[in-house]
């Protein structure tokens, strides 16, 4: 695992061309110009074995990592996924909540998928089942 920064443990203090220098030099070529960002919800961080020529990077203090890679048949397609996320409810500054994403916006990712876990009220379905939010508002406003 690459560290971005050892000598800074705040994302903040350390400037988006800076951030994205650094991951320039820890990232080969093919790597740093991913195609689609992924935001890991809990349960998630499974994904990252799914990742081929995986480069996950940290930065120090931080729970979370970002892991580059390629995900698919062929050649794959570059992704950077998001493994473990802060959230401003755990007392993080919204901005420091962000960051990561948009440290991908300047990466030039494409598309965003951002995933969570949460639980139905419904108790005829069952733990693990995808519901797409789409059907909940359906349901919510019909």
């Amino acid at each position: 695992m690459a560290v971005l920064d050892a000598d800074h443990t705040d994302p903040l203090s350390l400037p988006f061309e800076a951030t994205l220098a650094k991951l320039a030099s820890l990232l080969p070529e093919k790597l740093r110009r991913p195609q689609v960002g992924i935001v890991c919800g809990s349960g998630l961080n499974t994904l990252a074995a799914a990742i081929r020529d995986k480069v996950e990077v940290i930065v120090p203090g931080h729970k979370s990592s970002l892991a580059f890679g390629l995900i698919g048949p062929g050649e794959g397609v570059p992704v950077v996924a998001m493994l473990g996320r802060l959230h401003p409810y755990e007392g993080h500054k919204l901005a420091t909540v962000v960051y990561p994403i948009r440290v991908m916006a300047r990466l030039g990712i494409k598309n965003l998928i951002i995933t969570n876990a949460a639980g139905a009220l419904n108790p005829d379905i069952a733990v693990g089942t995808s519901t797409p939010p789409l059907s909940d508002l359906r349901a919510a406003f019909h």
